[in-house]
């Protein structure tokens, strides 16, 4: 039978050799290396609590926990493994719900253990959208376990099986970084590095807090998704001043952003405010400009591909003649897509 993380708490424990009442359960340990409770918190009373692991665990009822023994209680101290997960404190309960695509799901609401095992079965998610109800996920899914973060396998039946193959650029701007290893927020995407020459992205800036710039290159980002930037470890992140192709190009402060596009002639054609980009490759796939004149249309802008672009600078963008003949309105081509 499975129950819930809240119908543990308060429960009197039993010990059946000795039909006497040990204490009330008062948290669970979880062990996120086996996805399981691998113990009960005890209040003995008042002044002192204790742990009993859940081999000891008999049964669990409405009311009461029957463990095998009031002997199975014991200081954490007398329970060296116990008390290396007590001092690891996971808590699941409150931790934002991540997709190994970088999607955020949720935060976990609650958790269901199977009561014969401990071992968890599934993670209960309050969604990120207001309109969505809560729902649940495997917790066979889970990848990792973090302070304030869980990364999972990505879940089909939730439709968040793909990873975003592009993206504006200035939908990156603001992006968590989140380890892998860690499952932790180490830094943010505070800038773009862009290699105008070879029209990709090279890198990102990110922000710690600190005095030095920091930067991170693009072949770092295991996954880039809609709301984090996954990466191996922190120390793909390193001072800008250590990177010198990253220093350069990042000096070179190429954005694109607010940019005049001129056409081969020499026709003002419109302002340069974004670029597409592909996640996976780092490549450049066009410009999202905003021409003199608009034609006629429900839009603001409009997606010019690569195809057209023939030089993009620091302070310019030059364009093909015909570049009309190939622009979409912005509208019709969505700012994100999946591969």
């Amino acid at each position: 039978m499975a129950l819930s993380d809240r119908d543990f708490l308060g429960l009197e424990v039993v010990g059946l050799d000795e039909a006497s009442i040990v204490g009330s359960v008062r948290d669970l340990i979880v062990d996120d290396e086996t996805g399981s409770v691998a113990a009960l918190v005890v209040d003995v009373d008042a002044y002192q609590c204790k742990v009993v692991p859940y081999t000891a665990v008999r049964s669990v009822g409405m009311d009461a926990v029957v463990i095998s023994s009031a002997a199975d209680a014991v200081l954490v101290g007398e329970a060296p493994k116990l008390a290396e997960l007590a001092q690891k404190d996971i808590q699941l309960v409150g931790c934002l719900v991540l997709t190994n695509t970088g999607h955020a799901l949720g935060v976990i609401d609650g958790f269901l253990v199977d009561d014969a095992s401990g071992r968890i079965t599934e993670l209960q998610v309050e969604p990120e959208e207001e309109e969505s109800g809560p729902f649940r996920i495997p917790a066979d899914s889970l990848l990792k376990v973090g302070d304030d973060i869980v990364i999972i396998t990505s879940p089909q039946a939730l439709g968040e099986d793909t990873v975003p193959r592009t993206a504006l650029a200035s939908d990156l701007v603001g992006l968590q970084i989140v380890s892998r290893d860690e499952a932790d927020v180490v830094g943010q995407v505070d800038a773009l590095i862009i290699d105008e020459q070879n029209l990709a992205l090279a890198g990102f800036i990110v922000n710690l807090g600190l005095y030095e710039p920091l930067s991170m290159a693009r072949e770092a980002a295991e996954v880039i998704g809609p709301h984090a930037v996954l990466i191996a470890s922190a120390s793909a992140i390193r001072p800008l001043s250590s990177e010198p192709a990253l220093e350069k190009l990042a000096m070179r402060k190429a954005s694109a952003t607010n940019t005049r596009a001129v056409t081969v002639s020499g026709k003002a054609v419109g302002t340069i405010c974004d670029l597409s980009v592909d996640t996976v490759t780092g490549s450049v796939l066009g410009l999202e400009f905003v021409p003199a004149v608009l034609p006629a249309g429900d839009f603001t802008s409009l997606l010019l591909p690569l195809s057209c672009v023939v030089k993009l600078g620091k302070d310019l963008a030059v364009v093909s003649d015909d570049y009309a003949d190939c622009v979409t309105p912005l509208a019709a081509a969505p700012a994100i897509t999946a591969a």
